[in-house]
């Protein structure tokens, strides 16, 4: 069992990158030369559950097997004897491995994988829906969007689409619709699923009380005992509470997720930009060796620097920049936002992360995408356009803070 996701943000996009460079561990835990330090803090009512209240298998040999039944149903492919469901079991268990190892080589092959699958059999409606799937994945939301309709014209039941629709709204920032299908599906089965997928919804709407007992029920209602759903759970709610500034709550979900699913590159990171030293460095190191995702590398370069390991550090960054242009060809649609990021920050050159804010603009227009095109345009001297995209997000229903201090702070607004 494993829960849909169709977005590819690994470090957490301009938010974690600012967070990164503020060092905001500060905000974890308190110095130990500080009054605060030995002061005793009453627990955290808001925690994730452990081991002993939740249990699941261990999270390396639960990967292990994933990554195991992947390499049994590829050779069935390539001996060209693999059944059509066969091989779309194939395309969803590479896409859940990229998922959570952040490796792209794992979308682009569960992508051909039922691309192929829609080839040879176009009158399979589950072909037409695992595509949409895949597809979603790497941002291509107009296409996938068409692969679900064609899916129901081939007779499959409108409840099956729902949450690929949801993910995709969601990721375009459309998130009164996305909730519309979220609750849809929650109405017809309260599963640990449905729950987890709105709970994410309703954080990033920042529904935070609604959002973290949905999480509760979410974990209540898991009747598994993998731990790939479960620390999918922990990393969205720690997403939820960094992004409302509980940096300390954050950090217990991503460590806990961290704990169930150790090769769970999302949480390694997140954890990582809450960390400083050695710890960060041992938490990115092994995650970065096992993905082909450039921000992960970045990340880890960022962590050499820190702890004076230039040459390392450049070598990282300078790889992941060479990345960053292959994945622009490759998938434009789906690394345009992360990379204009990138340059924004690492890379130093504004002026191309402001084309690409604009390009990914094109594709989603979500409260990350106008916080990142704000900040472009500022960044390469256009004022104009950046006052533009800043009140464009501030107008949006669910917009952060950060949109109405850059439309007080850059634009003169009251």
């Amino acid at each position: 069992m494993v829960f849909a996701v169709v977005t590819l943000a690994g470090g957490g996009g301009v938010a974690a990158c600012k967070a990164r460079a503020r060092g905001d561990v500060a905000a974890v835990a308190p110095s130990s030369s500080s009054p605060q330090a030995t002061t005793p803090r009453p627990a955290d009512p808001i925690r994730p559950p452990t081991q002993a209240e939740l249990p699941t298998t261990d999270g390396g040999i639960a990967f292990d097997n994933l990554s195991a039944q992947i390499v049994g149903l590829e050779a069935e492919v390539s001996r060209g004897h693999a059944r059509l469901e066969e091989r779309l079991a194939l395309a969803d268990l590479v896409g859940v491995r990229g998922t959570y190892a952040s490796k792209i080589a794992d979308y682009e092959r569960a992508e051909a994988l039922t691309d192929a699958a829609v080839r040879e059999a176009p009158a399979s409606a589950e072909a037409w829906l695992a595509r949409a799937s895949a597809r979603a994945t790497l941002h291509r939301f107009a296409e996938a969007t068409a692969d679900l309709d064609e899916a129901e014209r081939r007779g499959l039941d409108p409840a099956r689409t729902r949450a690929t629709r949801a993910s995709i709204l969601q990721a375009q920032g459309e998130l009164d619709a996305a909730w519309a299908l979220r609750k849809a599906d929650v109405a017809l089965a309260r599963s640990a699923r449905t729950l987890g997928a709105e709970a994410a919804l309703l954080g990033e709407m920042r529904k935070l009380d609604e959002a973290h007992a949905r999480f509760v029920e979410a974990a209540a209602a898991f009747r598994d005992v993998s731990p790939l759903p479960i620390a999918w759970l922990f990393v969205q709610e720690g997403a939820m509470w960094e992004r409302a500034g509980e940096l300390g709550r954050a950090a217990a979900y991503y460590s806990a997720a961290h704990e169930r699913l150790p090769a769970y590159a999302h949480a390694a990171v997140h954890l990582a930009a809450l960390e400083r030293g050695a710890r960060a460095l041992a938490l990115l190191t092994p995650v970065a060796a096992a993905s082909d995702d450039p921000e992960i590398e970045v990340a880890l370069g960022q962590r050499l620097r820190e702890a004076d390991q230039g040459a390392e550090a450049e070598r990282r960054l300078a790889h992941a920049r060479g990345r960053f242009e292959q994945l622009l060809v490759a998938q434009p649609a789906a690394f345009a936002e992360h990379a204009a990021a990138f340059f924004l920050d690492e890379g130093h050159d504004a002026r191309r992360a402001f084309v690409l804010a604009k390009q990914n603009l094109a594709v989603r227009k979500s409260e990350h995408a106008y916080e990142l095109a704000a900040l472009a345009a500022f960044a390469a001297g256009e004022r104009a356009e950046g006052c533009t995209f800043a009140a464009l997000g501030a107008a949006r229903s669910y917009a952060s803070k950060t949109l109405g201090d850059v439309m007080k702070t850059s634009c003169g607004a009251r």
